[in-house]
């Protein structure tokens, strides 16, 4: 399976920015996009600091406002229990068989 970059590719626009003290990079994600694309500002390790969605309708920006790098273990980016039960997110669990 191609992931998104080898099937769209990704354009350095040749444009730098602060954020937050973090230097990012802007980056087109759909460079061959006539009506529709992604914009993002990265930083040398790929964490977006600012995504430009635009379209032929609108568009949106989501920027960050807190950033915090520090070593994470794996059970900080496991969901909670909870989470994983169908109830847990309003959804009667059918039983099987």
């Amino acid at each position: 399976m191609k992931s998104f970059q080898d099937a769209y590719g990704m354009v350095d626009m040749e444009k730098r920015d602060l954020i937050l003290s973090e230097d990012c990079a802007w980056f087109d994600r759909t460079p061959n996009s006539a009506d529709a694309g992604l914009r993002q500002c990265l930083t040398s390790d790929g964490i977006p600091l600012v995504d430009k969605h635009w379209s032929g309708w609108g568009g949106e920006t989501f920027k960050i406002v807190a950033l915090t790098r520090q070593p994470v273990s794996l059970g900080e980016m496991q969901p909670l229990h909870d989470c994983l039960y169908p109830a847990a997110w309003g959804f009667a669990a059918a039983k099987l068989g």
